[in-house]
């Protein structure tokens, strides 16, 4: 797949997935993601400290992020900055791809088909499953709660999955990012993942990309 390299981008290990879904008035122009009804969205979940979040907090002092950033979603929806040795950009669609020189660290936007009510680890399969980071067989490690995550605190569901990589077993840190536009609601999920056995260098670094995200959307999920 060409990747563009008009938005310069160096990403740690990610992936946000949004499951294309037309919303029910037939608006053309609605992005892609999971549409859902207001029945349809989750209840209150138990909120966890930020502390305990992978993607809210201090970055790494040893990662020296680029002064670049790119997005995804929509122009200035989902912005991510680049973390310094990766290479990657946005992929038609505005999907997302980045990775790390070796490309054990891989960075994803992408879009799937189906329609679901959030999106978990079954539903980030197809998306783990493309090169380079090739995960199969996922599983629910950690269940996904509400948390306060990312540059500018913005309110998501986290969870981990683990799966089966190329050459080992992989451990999948993701969102469930819940956006409000046109009187509908969108489910899209960001994926940072890396190999078990993954140096803590390279660890810090996917902490770093997870940790400068910022979202500008309308939100659909509220602490409780």
């Amino acid at each position: 797949m060409k990747l563009v390299s008009s938005i310069p981008l160096a990403l740690s290990l990610a992936l946000a997935t949004a499951c294309s879904s037309k919303a029910s008035d037939g608006t053309s122009g609605a992005p892609a993601g999971t549409w859902v009804t207001a029945a349809d969205s989750p209840g209150p979940a138990k909120p966890l400290p930020a502390a305990e979040s992978f993607f809210s907090g201090a970055v790494p002092a040893a990662v020296k992020m680029k002064p670049t950033k790119s997005f995804a979603m929509d122009p200035g929806i989902l912005m991510i900055q680049g973390v310094e040795g990766w290479t990657g950009g946005q992929l038609p669609g505005y999907e997302h791809m980045s990775m790390s020189k070796d490309t054990t660290a891989v960075a994803r936007v992408a879009t799937s088909a189906g329609v679901t009510g959030e999106m978990n680890c079954k539903e980030l399969g197809v998306a783990a499953a493309m090169a380079p980071l090739r995960a199969k067989n996922l599983k629910e490690s950690v269940p996904a709660v509400l948390r306060q995550v990312g540059k500018n605190k913005f309110v998501a569901r986290e969870g981990v999955c683990t799966g089966d990589g190329p050459k080992g077993p992989v451990e999948i840190h993701f969102l469930n990012i819940l956006r409000k536009d046109r009187g509908s609601m969108w489910h899209y999920a960001v994926l940072v993942g890396f190999p078990m056995t993954a140096s803590q260098e390279l660890k810090n670094e996917a902490m770093a990309w997870a940790r400068s995200l910022e979202f500008n959307g309308g939100n659909g999920f509220t602490m409780p």
